[in-house]
């Protein structure tokens, strides 16, 4: 597999892990607007790098894929929205 192959492959399983993840949370929290607001900056159509940097430098040193690294790459992109929102608000 090539590494655009690969590269969408990542892209998908990111995106999906954290549309997924977003739905089951503003539900849970009544449609708070702080969750919709990093929802939506995550969701902005994004290279999602940081996610797949961290799968592939997982992948490279374990030699798997984890069942949990899915979720700590989409952690690291909430994260990065957070900080952005937040740096807007503090500017």
């Amino acid at each position: 597999m090539d590494f655009k192959e690969e590269y969408d492959i990542l892209k998908d399983k990111v995106e999906q892990a954290l549309d997924g993840f977003f739905k089951k949370e503003i539900k849970a929290a009544a449609n708070n607007e702080s969750i919709v607001n990093i929802r939506n900056a995550c969701l902005n159509k994004g290279k999602r790098i940081r996610p797949i940097s961290l799968i592939a430098g997982y992948d490279a040193i374990k030699g798997d894929r984890g069942e949990g690294v899915v979720d700590a790459a989409c952690s690291l992109e909430i994260l990065h929205a957070y900080f952005l929102i937040h740096d807007d608000i503090m500017d």
